[in-house]
């Protein structure tokens, strides 16, 4: 059985970290977010049509290819989604389909804490290594908060019917508590 794992939510909530103790786990392969973030900043600005359009390109061309996979029985993907923005919707249903087809079980993870919580969890070592564009510290405070107040990143029940669903407040739980939950919730 085949296991695509999507751990979202607001920025700096612990997805990617989370994401790489349970790859490391379960033997599975972790896409995140910016990998493919990280390299389209090299050719372009954040938010440009290239930019979009090369970003989404890179994803769609992993998520075909892993899901056509022998090679592969477990892949995780994070990233931060928008509960009020439709195009952020319609994206995760679409990735959940592209593994659908090759008949891989979905498993889809919410991940919530304060504000406060995420700017302390903004500036840790792993975040930084892990994802150039955000040492600048101040900018990326900034747009935290903005992202906060502009967008709903929180789901009111789920977002998707017929596929298993998690939400975890991982603002007082660590890491290896939140893929403990998640492992049992779903009998990994």
């Amino acid at each position: 059985m085949k296991n695509l794992i999507l751990i979202f939510g607001p920025p700096s909530v612990g997805k990617m970290t989370v994401g790489q103790v349970l790859a490391k786990k379960k033997d599975y392969v972790l896409f995140h977010n910016h990998h493919s973030i990280e390299m389209t900043l090299e050719l372009f600005e954040h938010g440009t049509n290239e930019f979009n359009k090369v970003n989404d390109g890179i994803r769609e061309l992993v998520f075909k290819t892993v899901a056509e996979s022998e090679n592969i029985n477990g892949f995780i993907f994070t990233f931060v989604m928008a509960f009020d923005m439709q195009k952020d919707i319609d994206y995760t249903k679409n990735v959940i389909n592209i593994f659908k087809k090759k008949e891989w079980t979905i498993y889809t993870v919410e991940l919530n804490s304060n504000l406060k919580t995420r700017l302390k969890r903004n500036k840790t070592e792993n975040r930084l290594k892990h994802k150039k564009s955000k040492r600048n510290l101040d900018f990326s405070n900034k747009n935290l908060k903005e992202m906060e107040d502009k967008y709903t990143m929180k789901s009111e029940d789920g977002f998707y019917e017929n596929v298993n669903y998690l939400r975890i407040d991982n603002t007082d739980k660590s890491v290896k508590e939140v893929v403990s939950i998640l492992i049992n919730n779903f009998k990994l």
